[in-house]
């Protein structure tokens, strides 16, 4: 079992910036993303004093050592090296459901509404479900190892991919807005400033 991590990079574009929205995002309990919002402060106001114990345990999946998983409505998403995205009840660990993808997914998710999207390696970024897992839609946006960024005051989501791509899509259906070649792989995940 791999230790969690995250990684990412701050990527300005007067594009991206011009989209960028600042609303709250979640619940203060939840961490719906990579650093919990779309600037990665990985600050919540919710206060964790020890004494430090597992509620649950589970390490039956190989999940990549970058990847963190990401918490809403009381439903944890974590993606794994396998290719699935597994659902699993954030209080006691129960399974809900898991949705299996073509190439692993090598980071973080991120919730959207009633959708968690993510990104594989097959080259493509999907949103599923939430509560059953379906898919709601699946965009090609090039082999991914980051996470997305999710800004739900704009309805973006943004993937980054190791071809080049720094892709803005539509989060209700996954249409790609625009689209920008860095020239070289994108390796970290994008934020906003």
């Amino acid at each position: 079992m791999a230790s969690m991590a995250l990684a990412s990079l701050p990527v300005s574009s007067s594009s991206l910036a011009a989209e960028a929205s600042f609303a709250p995002q979640a619940a203060t309990s939840d961490w719906p993303q990579l650093g919990h919002d779309a600037q990665r402060t990985n600050d919540s106001p919710v206060q964790v004093d020890p004494p430090y114990c597992y509620a649950w345990k589970w390490d039956e999946v190989p999940i990549a050592s970058r990847a963190q998983p990401v918490v809403v409505g009381g439903r944890l998403f974590i993606g794994s090296m396998n290719g699935a995205m597994y659902a699993r009840d954030a209080a006691t660990g129960a399974s809900l459901w898991l949705y299996v993808t073509r190439g692993p997914i090598r980071d973080t998710a991120g919730v959207l509404g009633s959708t968690v999207i993510f990104s594989s390696y097959d080259g493509y970024t999907y949103a599923v479900d939430t509560a059953s897992g379906s898919l709601a839609w699946k965009t090609p946006t090039g082999p991914s190892a980051t996470a997305p960024l999710i800004d739900d005051g704009q309805n973006r989501v943004y993937v980054a991919s190791t071809d080049g791509a720094l892709s803005a899509l539509n989060g209700t259906n996954g249409v790609v807005v625009w689209q920008y070649d860095a020239g070289a792989p994108i390796l970290t995940s994008p934020s906003l400033s």
